[in-house]
């Protein structure tokens, strides 16, 4: 018995090992390269696999595609969903002309799969270089910060998170992104992570963080 319960904590390892590796592989690994911006990722997961899901891709006209996203809960169910996400995202963004209804597509698929039990927070935005100019939907994301040369701000949610109803609705915004200007997509487990003492990372020290490296790359 102890013989056969080692081998199937060993085939578990195993399968986790390999889901992990599988999921890691639907995450960008090279970042887009357009005149006028520098772009970059990265996802630490927590446990072997995670509901974090980040993106960026090209699209026409000196354009790119920036997403982030969280399914709540943990583990594999999560990632599955995960999985669904990014390829909605990556099937529809290049053919969707307004992001109301780009977001409006993308729920009822994750609502169809889930069956309104699992939800996802969401930010997908496409970012002009030529013109330095941002269209966004926020879909009860961490807001993602905008630091400019002088001030920062939050890019706040514009509706309701996806898969929980049949049907959202989401107004996209425009920013303009002032020369130098640094914009940090990131879920919550950047604010929360704990050091040593106990106390989270929290809003306030990624902002303190983010104002000193605002002239770096």
């Amino acid at each position: 018995e102890l013989f056969e319960e080692v081998a199937r904590d060993r085939e578990l390892r195993k399968e986790l090992k390999d889901a992990s590796d599988m999921q890691a592989q639907l995450l960008p690994n090279i970042a887009p390269q357009l005149a006028g911006c520098q772009i970059a990722g990265r996802c630490l997961a927590a446990r072997a696999v995670c509901g974090d899901y980040y993106d960026f891709f090209k699209l026409p006209g000196q354009r790119v595609g920036l997403a982030v996203g969280d399914v709540c809960g943990r583990g594999m169910p999560a990632s599955l969903l995960m999985a669904e996400l990014q390829s909605q995202v990556r099937t529809q963004a290049p053919t969707t002309e307004s992001l109301g209804e780009l977001l409006r597509r993308i729920n009822r698929q994750l609502y169809r799969a889930a069956q309104g039990s699992k939800y996802c927070t969401f930010f997908f935005g496409i970012y002009d270089c030529a013109r330095r100019r941002l269209e966004f939907v926020n879909a009860g994301h961490n807001p993602p910060l905008l630091v400019g040369p002088r001030a920062f701000r939050f890019l706040e949610s514009t509706g309701l998170p996806l898969g929980l109803f049949p049907e959202v609705s989401h107004e996209a915004r425009v920013e303009t992104l002032d020369p130098g200007a640094i914009l940090v997509l990131y879920s919550d487990g950047l604010l929360e992570a704990r050091n040593a003492r106990g106390e989270t990372y929290g809003v306030e020290r990624l902002v303190s963080v983010l104002t000193r490296a605002r002239d770096g790359d």
